[in-house]
């Protein structure tokens, strides 16, 4: 129980809340019944708050979801809705995380003009890889996603990627190619595209089976790939080609 001058301020601003918030109606409840109620609701919502839902299929959530659902997405795509923001609290969290190794996406999608972070509720964030997720809250007009809210990674036949809570994401892969023509000159796919924002490219080449001078130039670089020539006048060799991407996949 507080003592003191400040006890007696703190039990004249709870008296205060009470009759002006909790009993707006003027119907003389008792204090023991008021904070009975209010406790009650507050155990009931961080209930909700604490709880995991697994799921397997497309999944609209409500304002009073599970913080967390794990999603088993299989062989297939899935999708999981965030409420409206105009039916949630400020600062209220939900987080998404893939439960399995299937070949299936997880996508966290926005409900109607909300944004994650800017993304669009058509576009949406994707969780790629089993134990990856994400965690969004809403900040009075818009999902973000805090810092550490977001693992993402995978790879394909293009290569390997790696997306951060901060927006930016780095895309790398190694081959071995046997070059038997001047001027080899491959095109590179991205596993994912960046943003509108061209990524920085790093490449390089090692020879493996023969000496001599090649030399590895650039072509143009976008958001979905780039170029690369072997300018080299060996014809016949082995290389080991090398490259990294470093960009944004949201601004």
């Amino acid at each position: 129980m507080p003592t003191g001058e400040l006890g007696s301020q703190v039990i004249t601003d709870v008296d205060a809340y009470i009759s002006t918030v909790l009993d707006p109606k003027g119907e003389n409840l008792s204090r023991q019944d008021l904070f009975e109620a209010l406790f009650g609701a507050v155990e009931d919502w961080v209930g909700v708050q604490d709880s995991l839902a697994a799921v397997s299929s497309n999944t609209v959530l409500t304002a009073t979801s599970a913080r967390t659902t794990k999603m088993t997405t299989g062989a297939g795509d899935k999708t999981v809705t965030l409420p409206a923001g105009a039916t949630v609290r400020d600062g209220q969290r939900f987080r998404v995380t893939k439960a399995d190794g299937g070949a299936g996406k997880c996508t966290l999608h926005s409900a109607g003009a909300d944004t994650i972070d800017g993304v669009a509720a058509a576009t949406g964030v994707d969780i790629d890889s089993q134990y990856d997720y994400v965690e969004v809250e809403w900040m009075a007009g818009y999902w973000t996603i805090p810092p550490g809210g977001y693992k993402d990674h995978g790879s394909d036949s293009d290569g390997y990627w790696e997306r951060r809570s901060n927006g930016t994401m780095e895309q790398w892969d190694q081959q071995d190619k046997t070059i038997t023509v001047t001027n080899y000159i491959e095109a590179i796919t991205y596993p994912k595209q960046f943003d509108t924002i061209t990524p920085t490219v790093w490449l390089d080449q090692e020879a493996i089976d023969t000496t001599g001078g090649s030399i590895l130039s650039q072509g143009a670089i976008t958001t979905t790939g780039f170029t690369w020539r072997n300018a080299g006048a060996t014809i016949q060799q082995t290389v080991a080609r090398m490259w990294k991407a470093t960009g944004r996949w949201r601004t």
